[in-house]
């Protein structure tokens, strides 16, 4: 059975439900959920589940996410080939792609990823507070947990970084569509919807 994370702090895109429920049709799958907490928590609840249900297999879909119909397959298949970590490529809002090489570490986002059970364990929690030198991804100041809530994301890049330390194999698969809402367009009137950009 293969473990689906939807690590929502609240609100989640109705495009991404379609896209999981199609991908995961006729599939063993179990699928985690989390609210109301901050990033990192809204992952590593969920993940520590997964691993608790003794899953071998582990996604994250983030709320935002719209995964090709063929995503869990290729994202399995990808661990099966003797990848630890399988992943999918986004564009960011600021028009850049989430997946780059930076000093001989590749990095991505967490948007669509699976995990080998055994990896995610050297790997968890996911951590927001470590920074690292922008050219040469050597460690900086370790933030305290609260000064990590103050910025966004960054648990990524150190997933990536301490799965290059740990010899762990990664593999892109493709490319996946990321949502943002530009306009929510209903306030107070029944008339509209909100306006969404897919960022390809």
């Amino acid at each position: 059975m293969i473990a689906v994370i939807v690590p929502s702090r609240g609100l989640i895109h109705s495009r991404t439900v379609e896209s999981i429920l199609e991908a995961t049709h006729g599939l063993p799958i179990q699928f985690y959920f989390t609210h109301d907490l901050p990033i990192p928590a809204c992952f590593n609840q969920p993940l520590q589940r997964a691993l608790d249900d003794k899953h071998e297999y582990i996604a994250i879909v983030e709320e935002d996410m719209v995964i090709p119909a063929d995503a869990i397959g290729k994202l399995g298949g990808a661990i099966m080939a003797g990848n630890d970590i399988a992943y999918y490529d986004y564009r960011l809002d600021n028009g850049l792609m989430a997946s780059a090489r930076i000093a001989d570490v590749d990095i991505s986002g967490t948007g669509a990823i699976m995990f080998k059970a055994s990896a995610l364990r050297r790997l968890i929690p996911l951590r927001s507070g470590q920074e690292y030198d922008a050219k040469t991804f050597e460690p900086l100041t370790k933030l305290s947990e609260a000064e990590g809530l103050k910025r966004y994301g960054q648990h990524d890049i150190d997933l990536f970084k301490r799965a290059k330390d740990l010899g762990l194999k990664t593999k892109c698969v493709g490319s996946a569509r990321h949502l943002k809402v530009r306009d929510y367009n209903t306030e107070a009137i029944n008339d509209g919807c909100h306006t969404i950009e897919a960022l390809v």
